[in-house]
């Protein structure tokens, strides 16, 4: 598989979990969906490039890009967005 695709498949994996985050949140985050799909695709990005140049691969890797990192990563970095988002709207 070419890494366009792997790169192709975290990005809709990150479209999907900003999907998700949106529709759970209480309030809109900034930005919205878009916003929340590219903070997702920026945390998969780098998340899978850090388990790739310390050697650790977990799941399927299309591409170069281990899948199960790259939605961690994502995951990981849409929350901490939306978290820090709802923190700072309430005032602390």
């Amino acid at each position: 598989m070419s890494r366009a695709l792997g790169l192709a498949i975290v990005a809709f994996a990150a479209l999907v979990l900003a999907w998700a985050a949106e529709s759970i949140l209480p309030r809109r985050p900034p930005g919205g969906l878009r916003g929340l799909a590219i903070v997702g695709l920026v945390g998969g990005i780098l998340a899978g490039w850090a388990a790739a140049s310390l050697g650790f691969h977990m799941g399927p890797v299309p591409g170069g890009v281990s899948l199960l990192v790259a939605l961690l990563g994502s995951a990981l970095s849409i929350s901490l967005v939306a978290a820090y988002t709802a923190r700072f709207k309430r005032g602390r």
